[in-house]
């Protein structure tokens, strides 16, 4: 299989200070794109203005059909406007190391035909300057890239109460994003991850540990405090859909997974203000009853005493909210024997 064509899709809205750097790291890559379609969704700032610098034949900049409609209306207006095979993301705030796309090739050079997305490990950059490496790839190093299907994906999520993937490290075939209904634009908070979960359920993925993009975690923190929190996650339906389509273990890690998702999302919502019962509704109780007594908690407790109990919280949660090996272990043992295969055992 080849990389064919690919093209770099940048949503914006209101990245001033950090589009520029964005694509710089695009323009710079080791193996070049053939196509960047920037989506400007709005932007009142001089985001526009940082663009227009740069002069390379290749960038196509497209007004929002719909500004201010959030990143998910944008990049799937790309998606749909994009003529190449392969499809890749960039936030405006975060960068591409020069050998992303280049790494995405190789690893394609060696994938069979079904596979329909390839994706990377990643830096977290944190606002004091430290940089560590995600979660999968600290856990789950590997010298070579790795073959992942659906429940291993599920399980690797489960296990490491994470997503493997993260938009700014990612490339999708077009017509696997085209069939599966691009980026859901009824929601602005987790949109990726639900993309990402229905791209898994009908195609396989190339996963490399090696870090090849920087997400700046501190500029994306302030941009989510101008969204909605107190909603349902815009993951559940999702997840409830393929709940009611499946059995067995793939059944179960769903169930996990549609708990730990809601229970995280709620502990972070819950640091500001009451969470309301619908964002917790469909919760699988017998699988973790003690966190849906926190979620009580968080619902109906009086506002004098939500910081002892979120003190409490973070004392819990790492029994709680961390995977202990045992924890790691049932949720591989889940999925059955982990389909994730060396490519050169294949």
């Amino acid at each position: 299989m080849t990389l064919d064509t690919i093209t770099a899709v940048i949503p914006v809205y209101n990245k001033e200070a950090y589009v520029a750097r964005a694509i710089q790291s695009v323009l710079g890559q080791v193996r070049p794109v053939d196509e960047i379609i920037i989506v400007d969704d709005g932007s009142t700032d001089r985001s526009r203005n940082k663009i227009e610098l740069f002069q390379d034949t290749r960038i196509r900049v497209l007004r929002s059909t719909a500004p201010a409609s959030g990143p998910s209306h944008a990049r799937n207006q790309a998606i749909r406007a994009a003529t190449s095979t392969w499809v890749a993301f960039l936030d405006a705030d975060d960068m591409w190391h020069p050998g992303f796309i280049a790494e995405v090739e190789a690893i394609l050079n060696q994938a069979a035909d079904q596979t329909g997305c390839v994706f990377t490990g990643w830096h977290n950059v944190w606002a004091d300057g430290l940089i560590t490496v995600d979660k999968y790839s600290a856990e789950f190093h590997q010298q070579r890239p790795l073959q992942v299907d659906f429940d291993s994906f599920l399980a690797k999520w489960v296990a490491l109460r994470s997503c493997p993937m993260w938009t700014s490290a990612v490339a999708v075939r077009r017509d696997a994003l085209l069939d599966t209904g691009l980026f859901p634009e009824r929601c602005r908070r987790g949109e990726d991850k639900d993309t990402w979960l229905r791209v898994m359920s009908v195609t396989k993925a190339i996963r490399s540990s090696r870090p090849c993009s920087s997400y700046y975690r501190s500029t994306s923190a302030q941009l989510t405090r101008t969204c909605p929190l107190n909603v349902r996650h815009c993951l559940c339906p999702t997840l409830k859909r393929m709940i009611s389509e499946t059995s067995g273990r793939r059944r179960r890690l769903l169930m996990r997974l549609f708990n730990i998702e809601v229970f995280d999302y709620a502990i972070h919502v819950g640091q500001r203000e009451h969470i309301s019962p619908e964002m917790y509704r469909g919760f699988h109780i017998w699988l973790d009853p003690s966190r849906y007594c926190i979620l009580l908690a968080l619902t109906y407790i009086p506002v004098q005493i939500q910081k002892i109990v979120r003190s409490f919280i973070l004392r819990l949660r790492v029994g709680l909210g961390r995977p202990s090996s045992k924890s790691h272990a049932s949720a591989v043992e889940l999925a059955g024997k982990d389909q994730s295969t060396s490519l050169v055992d294949q």
